[in-house]
This record gives structure tokens, sequence and C-alpha cells, in this order.
């Protein structure tokens, strides 16, 4: 069982609803990315959604088009998203969801690459 799977499982057990927040990955930065990611596992938050920015967010409202556009100006690539959920897992377990406009085989691609590389450190 993921992450995820488990703390909605246990949140059905204890009968609680769940506390889902968003981050625009990469705005302002990566770091910071990782600081709110930290803070709001610390409030006890359940879950993270980390958006991976995107160059057509146009269906996502202006707010997250204007987040996208401030994570890919900072950077920000799916590859560099994925190490930073690394860094994260090195201080907190909290789960995390990645909502991600590309398709899910190029991710798990991208994900074993990162993995691979994190495993020769």
């Amino acid at each position: 069982m993921n992450r995820i799977e488990a703390r909605f499982k246990q949140l059905k057990a204890d009968g609680k609803k769940g506390f889902v927040v968003y981050i625009g990955a990469g705005d302002p930065n990566l770091e910071k990315t990782r600081e709110l990611a930290l803070a709001f596992d610390r409030e006890g938050i359940d879950v993270v959604e980390l958006g991976v920015p995107f160059s057509d967010p146009l269906a996502d409202g202006l707010v997250n088009q204007l987040a996208a556009q401030r994570g890919l100006e900072s950077g920000t690539t799916p590859k560099k998203v994925l190490e930073t959920v690394a860094a994260i897992r090195k201080e907190s377990q909290v789960p995390i969801v990645l909502k991600n406009k590309k398709k899910k085989k190029n991710i798990r691609k991208l994900k074993g690459k990162v993995m691979k590389k994190k495993e020769k450190k």
C-alpha cells in the first residue's frame, strides 16, 4: 500500500476528512517548494499535491497559470521536481501527488532515472 492509500485508509478508519494542499512546484523556486511541503506536513496536512509547471496551463485557471509561469521561469523541470520530492523524503513521509500533464509512462521513466541517480550517490 502506498503512502496516499495508507493515509486515506487511516482517515476513513478514524472517521475524518482529508486535507490536501496544492503547491505550484518551483514557484518561486524549488527550495521554497521543499520548505512549504515540510511546513505543511508539520501543520498536519494529509497530502501534498505538487503541480509540475508546463507551458500551456490554460484550463487550470489564472492562479495556476501564473504559478506555472513562475515555476518555468525559475528553471523548474519534471526531473527537478522529482529531485525535490527526494529531498522532501529525507525529512518527511508525507504523501505526495504530482499533478502533471505529461503521459504517465514518461513520468515513470523519468522517476526511474532520478531514483537510479539517487542510489549512486
